[in-house]
């Protein structure tokens, strides 16, 4: 009994493990994605930032290049404004693929691997609730365009 507890025992942890080091990899992709290739669709990417002028790119739905736009104010934040509002808006696409991914993973371990039901791996994979980023870069990208107009 207590063999079959430690095999138990071994092999949860074995699991926990996996799924730590497969979420550190995820995030690592993710991170890559959003910070290093800027695939971020409807994104905006700062090229340049000055106290009272700000220059961005945005991106169309496939995240290529879309407009380069360039705005000067005459408050002396505008420049750290507009830094933040799109460093918020890499955070939150960071957030959302790694959730995405994740959640994803889950999903097929938990319907292949334990031969859940497919609503109930839905359900206990989160996927669901891995979109819920969609509202800060929904309201990131409304105050970029706030900003830049």
């Amino acid at each position: 009994m207590s063999k079959e507890k430690t095999i138990d025992d071994k092999q949860k942890f074995q699991e926990i493990i996996s799924f730590i080091l497969v979420g550190i990899g995820v995030l690592g992709l993710s991170y890559m994605f959003v910070f290093r290739m800027s695939f971020m669709p409807y994104g905006y990417e700062l090229v340049s930032a000055e106290e009272s002028q700000a220059t961005v790119v945005s991106y169309d739905y496939l995240a290529r290049e879309q407009d380069r736009m360039t705005k000067e104010e005459d408050h002396v934040d505008f420049g750290e404004f507009v830094t933040n509002a799109i460093e918020r808006l890499k955070v939150s696409y960071l957030i959302l693929y790694t959730g995405v991914l994740m959640s994803t993973i889950i999903f097929v371990y938990e319907f292949k691997r334990k031969e859940k039901a497919f609503l109930k791996s839905i359900l206990n994979s989160g996927i669901l609730v891995s979109f819920l980023p969609l509202l800060s870069i929904y309201n990131s990208i409304d105050r970029i365009e706030w900003l830049m107009s």
